[in-house]
């Protein structure tokens, strides 16, 4: 299997470990001594260390504990982007960042995948190999970076070849007592691996028949570009999210209602207890309704005020309202692309229309929000067909919140977000029942963004953190001391990578030490990243002589 690895095994023998009481010192015969403080360093500035939430979440202990040897990760992928091989060097900035996170990432071309691979179609020859990959790695966020239709084309056809293939699915439910079915896509195909979606054999995937699992394997996202250069103003959208967020932006949120379609019905009177009921005191919600006139405290919608509202920019929106396919709300297609927000681009949930129909229209309004040149969002998440925005739509938007702010164990990842309110707002037996307007939504559904991105839900702080920043050929020590304010931070994971082929991560033990240890062969240059939700991420480099 052919791989473009931005990670593989080093010629080079390393251990990790994390920092106890620092006498374990393997630099200590003098050859490479680190200790006389001339090399060492601190940077960004102190906070007051205040912990309103869990530092690390259970996730991050599976994969790090302190005081526990951290084994070099490089050789598997936790991470991977699936492009062409045009956009292939533009998403690379994006997987490299992740590998500096201590994420092992690889990208793959769709070109590899179809040399590789056997299927009855292009989508089932990736997902195929998603499933050799997940059976044999250590995979959990996967993205998709491409759209499914050509730009020029409106409508699916012979013609159209997918940049990155979807799977178009029956699916039938009830609206308004009405009977409705179709053809919808969604990317649940890639994510969920069990079963081949089409058990009984008719070619007609995605049916009750068919036995859908409907539950996620591993965290998928999309992101619906064209070229490499709407791929790399993505990248730099995500890179600036994360390593550089805008002051006093996180718990900035938009709320935005329209007629629910039933008599008139503001959609606000569902919408509005979100606010009240999921989102804590430190964020400051800017509400357009429908009717501000029930509330005190709301503004009204339409065009203008909308326009407006997003050229100013908010980390998180909450839409429940409409879409025409190209368009979200009351903006429309041009709207979108003109918004001026840059670099205050935030998340999107919305109960929209056809606003993520990537596999139909060239462009429709959640890759708009994306594409945006200097404006619009990170992340987008809609339906790719009809959306039924009571009660599916409503109660997925309350369960997305719910998991992102919960006060004990945050899920600020957000693929994993996403994925776990798609199947949270339900329940299983629903799920699966055929003409069931929760199941329409669950295969409708589709995410556009990065999977593994962290979603800052407070202002970020800056962490301190005290380092040495050069070692020798051979066998070295790297102590980091981790500080929010004066106090300790605990749980922020510390890794040590070189250009892409190998990284080191430990979590820092409950006195904010880590130690890292390892046997360079060759001198260069490394790179030290420090991440902890809610802290900005610290970066340095690392000098072996």
């Amino acid at each position: 299997m052919k791989f473009n690895l931005l990670l593989v095994m080093a010629v080079i023998s390393m251990f990790v470990c994390a920092c106890g009481d620092g006498n374990n010192d393997p630099l200590s015969d003098g050859d490479a001594e680190l200790s006389d403080g001339d090399n060492s360093e601190s940077e960004n500035e102190d906070t007051d260390g205040d912990e309103e939430e869990d530092l690390a979440g259970d996730s991050a202990r599976k994969s790090y504990e302190p005081s526990q040897e951290t084994e070099n990760k490089a050789g598997s992928i936790e991470y991977l982007i699936i492009t062409n091989e045009e956009m292939q060097e533009a998403f690379a900035p994006l997987a490299a960042w992740k590998a500096q996170k201590g994420i092992p990432s690889a990208i793959k071309t769709v070109e590899e995948i179809y040399q590789e691979y056997s299927g009855i179609d292009d989508a089932e020859k990736v997902r195929n190999y998603l499933k050799d990959l997940y059976a044999k790695e250590d995979l959990i966020w996967v993205l998709l970076g491409g759209h499914s239709v050509t730009p020029d084309a409106d409508e699916v056809s012979d013609q159209n070849t997918p940049l990155v293939p979807h799977r178009q699915f029956y699916s039938k439910t009830l609206i308004a007592g009405m009977d409705y079915d179709g053809i919808i896509a969604s990317d649940l195909y890639f994510s969920d691996l069990d079963g081949n979606w089409d058990e009984n054999g008719n070619d007609v995937w995605g049916e009750v028949d068919d036995n859908l699992d409907m539950y996620t394997d591993i965290f998928v996202t999309r992101v619906p570009v064209d070229t490499a250069v709407e791929a790399t103003n993505f990248v730099n959208k995500v890179l600036a999210y994360e390593q550089n967020p805008p002051e006093e932006f996180a718990t900035d949120v938009l709320f935005l209602s329209e007629d629910t379609g039933f008599f008139g019905v503001d959609s606000s009177m569902a919408l509005d207890p979100i606010g009240r009921e999921n989102f804590p005191d430190r964020f400051s919600i800017r509400k357009l309704y429908l009717d501000p006139s029930l509330y005190t405290d709301a503004e009204q919608n339409g065009r203008e005020p909308q326009k407006e509202a997003m050229n100013l920019g908010y980390n998180l929106y909450a839409h429940f309202g409409h879409g025409g396919g190209r368009d979200v709300g009351h903006l429309r297609e041009e709207d979108v692309m003109d918004l001026t927000n840059d670099p205050r681009n935030g998340v999107m949930i919305s109960t929209a229309c056809e606003s993520g129909a990537f596999w139909r229209l060239a462009t429709c309004g959640g890759d708009n929000w994306l594409r945006s040149p200097i404006g619009g969002g990170v992340a987008y998440t809609g339906y790719t067909n009809t959306g039924i925005g009571f009660p599916s739509g409503m109660n997925f938007i309350v369960a997305f919140y719910q998991l992102l702010l919960d006060r004990k164990n945050p899920i600020v990842n957000f693929g994993q977000t996403y994925s776990e309110a798609r199947q949270g707002y339900t329940n299983d037996i629903d799920m699966h029942k055929e003409d069931h307007p929760d199941r329409w939504s669950s295969l409708s559904m589709v995410a556009f963004g990065d999977p593994e991105m962290p979603i800052w839900t407070y202002e970020p702080k800056h962490m301190t953190v005290d380092h040495h920043t050069w070692g020798e050929v051979g066998q070295n020590c790297f102590e980091v001391t981790a500080k929010a304010g004066n106090n300790s931070l605990e749980y922020a994971k510390v890794t040590i990578s070189d250009d892409n082929t190998w990284n080191l991560s430990a979590l820092t033990d409950a006195d904010g030490n880590a130690e890292i240890c390892f046997e360079p062969q060759t001198s260069g240059k490394l790179y030290l990243t420090v991440t902890a939700i809610h802290y900005v991420p610290y970066q340095a480099e690392l000098t072996i002589k």
